[in-house]
């Protein structure tokens, strides 16, 4: 009917944008054009005009003949949801979109980090575990530099009050060490 090459149709087909009647023998064109106008790049619409201008008219080679109608017609396209669901919208269009959304967060992601409100995750995890480490270091040499005179006290509540004056010191030579080489800001 549209005087399209075999291969083109070929083509078509294994995209699966050709529309067949439901005894599966014919090609239903009027949902196939829909069909390939849904799925068609709408920037590509100019390059086809003008290739139809230049085209002199073809007549087909061989008389296709049209579908017989059937009782119950196709349903119109679903219409795209939100979602972007690929079932929903397949094709040229939802590809191009996905793309675009990738490229968006690309870019986003390089702005966020250009920014500083973006680290690298590994950055990251070598930080924490060196500072955990740092933390167990300065508290397993807390017993070594308090045993002597915890072991002179007598009185509970002034050895509570060395090794917790003990502890503080450690944590606050800690954030000064942290503060000093860019991490925490010191507060806390």
């Amino acid at each position: 009917m549209h005087g399209w090459h075999r291969s083109y149709v070929t083509k078509l087909e294994r995209a699966g944008r050709i529309v067949l009647s439901p005894d599966g023998g014919m090609v239903d064109w009027a949902a196939t054009d829909a069909l390939i106008g849904e799925t068609s790049d709408p920037s590509k619409l100019g390059v086809a005009d003008r290739w139809a201008a230049q085209r002199p008219e073809a007549t087909p080679a061989v008389q296709v003949a049209s579908p017989a109608i059937s009782a119950s017609p196709l349903p119109p396209p679903a219409p795209a949801s939100d979602a972007g669901s690929a079932g929903a919208r397949s094709g040229y269009l939802y590809w191009r979109e996905q793309r675009e959304k990738e490229l968006a967060l690309a870019a986003q992601r390089d702005r966020e980090q250009a920014e500083g409100k973006l680290v690298d995750a590994e950055t990251v995890r070598r930080a924490r575990f060196e500072l955990a480490r740092q933390v167990r270091d300065r508290l397993l040499t807390l017993p070594e530099r308090v045993h002597k005179q915890v072991a002179a006290e007598s009185d509970p509540l002034t050895v509570l009050l060395m090794l917790d004056e003990e502890v503080r010191d450690c944590l606050r030579q800690l954030v000064t060490e942290i503060a000093g080489t860019g991490g925490e800001d010191g507060s806390g």
